[in-house]
């Protein structure tokens, strides 16, 4: 069993809980050719209570380098330079041509490859903050047997907008089934990632203990990878996703107050809001 990381103080790796002395790239070292250059990159956070439409700026700073070679050190030497290594190796072709739009047909094995991928991402982005949504017992799961958590929904489009390839944005917050407001328990419970990965722009719902009963809405030219539903997915879309689309679903979690079926707690523990680049 993995021991759990610190919330403060001595950082371990989020999979095996070794030391983690090893930074992990968001987007990877052989993928930075293929995002376009920046010289810097900015990074906005906002943070108030979540029933209203306006939150304070907690602080908006500008940041040398490109956002695309960003490394979250929460993984250990092993575990990045074994099973994780072996998967940017077995996606890397793959990935690289979805990346430039070129035309691939994703059956249930590919769809799966990419699945376990996007999520070990989203497992490591989760510690951006120190108050990650999935629990140590889940990273375990995943670490162990590659197990995909039930409560993660992520849908890819391909938006060729390269404003979009190198993009980031988080939500965090918390929500309860409107019929089941006895069983909730206080806590933020949902949160949302936003990728612009060259040209694929994913976005994941994650929901912790199936708390907030929420579904991804289906969009023209989105495609869902979790759950899966397609036997076969051909890319890129017909129809590719505008830079307004993709920002449009980057910030959907802020629809939630309008979810007949959900209730957005007023400012138990606020919510945060979390940029980079842009």
């Amino acid at each position: 069993m993995a021991k759990a990381p610190f919330k403060h103080g001595r950082k371990l790796c989020v999979f095996c809980g070794n030391p983690a002395n090893s930074g992990e790239h968001i987007w990877p070292k052989w993928a930075h050719d293929l995002i376009p250059e920046v010289s810097g990159h900015k990074q906005v956070v906002f943070e108030g209570a979540v029933t209203r439409d306006v939150m304070s700026r907690v602080y908006d700073r500008n940041r040398q380098g490109s956002v695309a070679k960003v490394a979250i050190r929460r993984v250990c030497n092993t575990c990045n330079n074994g099973w994780m290594s072996e998967y940017e190796g077995k996606a890397k072709a793959m990935l690289t041509a979805m990346m430039m739009g070129r035309n691939l047909a994703l059956g249930a094995d590919s769809q799966r490859l990419l699945a376990e991928y996007f999520t070990l991402k989203l497992m490591v982005l989760d510690w951006t903050a120190a108050d990650p949504i999935f629990s140590q017992e889940v990273r375990t799961a995943f670490f162990d047997g590659r197990v995909i958590p039930a409560g993660i929904q992520l849908i890819i489009a391909f938006c060729p907008d390269h404003r979009m390839s190198s993009y980031y944005r988080t939500h965090f917050q918390e929500a309860s089934n409107v019929n089941r407001l006895a069983e909730h328990q206080p806590g933020r419970n949902v949160k949302t990632f936003a990728v612009g990965f060259g040209g694929i722009f994913l976005f994941a719902l994650c929901i912790k203990n199936d708390a907030a009963d929420l579904k991804l809405e289906p969009r023209q030219g989105w495609f869902q990878l979790l759950p899966a539903k397609l036997p076969l997915i051909y890319w890129p879309p017909f129809l590719a996703t505008s830079r307004d689309e993709a920002e449009t679903v980057a910030s959907s979690l802020g629809a939630l107050k309008k979810h007949a079926r959900v209730k957005v707690a007023d400012d138990v523990v606020g919510a945060i809001s979390k940029i980079i680049g842009g």
